[in-house]
C-alpha cells in the first residue's frame, strides 16, 4: 500500500501542465518588462464548475459572469415555469457547471484577448512556477529589468 501511494506521488512530479502565455500588447517595457504576462492553464477549472458566476467575478470576468449568472437565472426560471421536479433541474444545473468547467479557462483567454492581450507562447512544467521559469528562461531580457 505504502509502494502504491509513494509511485503515486512519483507519477504526479512527472505529470507536465500545459499553459498558455498571454502579454499585453500596450505594456512599456521600461516599467514591465515581463510585458504583463498571464499563464492560463488548459483543462478542467474545479473553481469554474463550483462556484461559476462567483469564479468569473472573482477573475474579472465582468461579461463571462453576466452570461454565467443568466444561464444559472434561466436554468431556475425554465424549471419553475414547466414545473419540473427538482431532480430534473439539479442534473440540468449540474451539465450546466460541467459545461462551465470545461469552458472556464478559455473564458479566461477570450477575457484576456478583449483586454489587449496577445498570445504569446504555449509551455508546459510541472507547476505553473515551473512554466513560468520554462517562459522567462527562453526570453531573458522580459526576465530582468530594463535599467539593467
Amino acid at each position: 500500500m505504502l509502494r502504491r501511494a509513494r509511485d503515486d506521488i512519483e507519477r504526479r512530479k512527472t505529470l507536465m501542465r500545459i499553459y498558455t502565455v498571454f502579454l499585453r500588447k500596450t505594456a512599456d517595457p521600461l516599467f514591465t518588462p515581463d510585458l504583463g504576462a498571464e499563464f492560463v492553464r488548459e483543462g478542467f477549472n474545479w473553481a469554474a464548475f463550483f462556484f461559476t458566476w462567483i469564479w468569473a467575478l472573482a477573475n474579472r470576468l465582468w461579461i463571462a459572469a453576466a452570461i454565467l449568472f443568466a444561464g444559472d437565472v434561466a436554468i431556475a426560471l425554465v424549471h419553475e415555469a414547466v414545473d419540473l421536479d427538482s431532480t430534473s433541474q439539479l442534473w440540468t444545473t449540474l451539465a450546466w457547471h460541467l459545461i462551465v468547467g470545461f469552458i472556464g479557462e478559455d473564458l479566461r483567454r477570450w477575457s484576456l484577448h478583449l483586454r489587449g492581450y496577445a498570445l504569446a507562447e504555449i509551455v508546459a512544467g510541472e507547476s505553473l512556477a515551473a512554466a513560468e521559469r520554462r517562459f522567462f528562461e527562453h526570453h531573458p531580457a522580459m526576465a530582468k529589468p530594463a535599467w539593467r
